[in-house]
């Protein structure tokens, strides 16, 4: 008896554990051509959100080879929402020295986004490093995923 309520137990602890985490809810790769980033050609993702009442995480995912370089890369983001909105946004990715060969390395590009409508949006990626070609990618996905907000902690003197 003893040895079913541990087992139970154990079960309802997966359960909980696997609940908690973050649902992606779009997911996808465009592998690129001599595995570089071409500065002239972006990287299009179109998906359509339905529940506007959610907060979402939307990263940018970077698979990488040996070939890979760069520490720093600039990269512009066009938005285009459902309601034609447009905007635009530059960031620039840190590539940790330790990412993992072979490996998606995922940069969060959003964080704590709330879509206010519901349909199709349109994100256009390109690389703004001074190289026509970045060597290294092999990939480019994006990642949209459901998630808690995460609090803006207040820093102590």
């Amino acid at each position: 008896m003893n040895r079913i309520f541990k087992l139970n137990a154990v079960l309802l602890i997966l359960v909980l554990m696997s609940s908690c985490g973050e649902k992606t809810v779009y997911e996808t790769n465009i592998d690129q051509p001599n595995q570089a980033w071409n500065a002239f050609k972006p990287a299009v993702f179109d998906f359509d959100i339905q529940d506007t009442s959610k907060i979402y995480k939307v990263s940018l995912a970077l698979k990488l080879n040996s070939k890979m370089v760069e520490h720093l890369i600039p990269i512009d983001i066009q938005m285009i929402y459902p309601n034609s909105e447009s905007r635009a946004d530059l960031q620039y990715l840190f590539v940790d020295s330790a990412a993992h060969v072979g490996d998606y390395s995922e940069f969060t590009i959003q964080a704590n986004k709330h879509f206010n409508n519901p349909g199709k949006y349109h994100y256009s990626i390109v690389q703004k490093t001074y190289k026509y070609d970045l060597a290294g990618v092999e990939s480019i996905g994006i990642r949209v995923k459901i998630t808690k907000p995460k609090k803006i902690e207040e820093e102590t003197e």
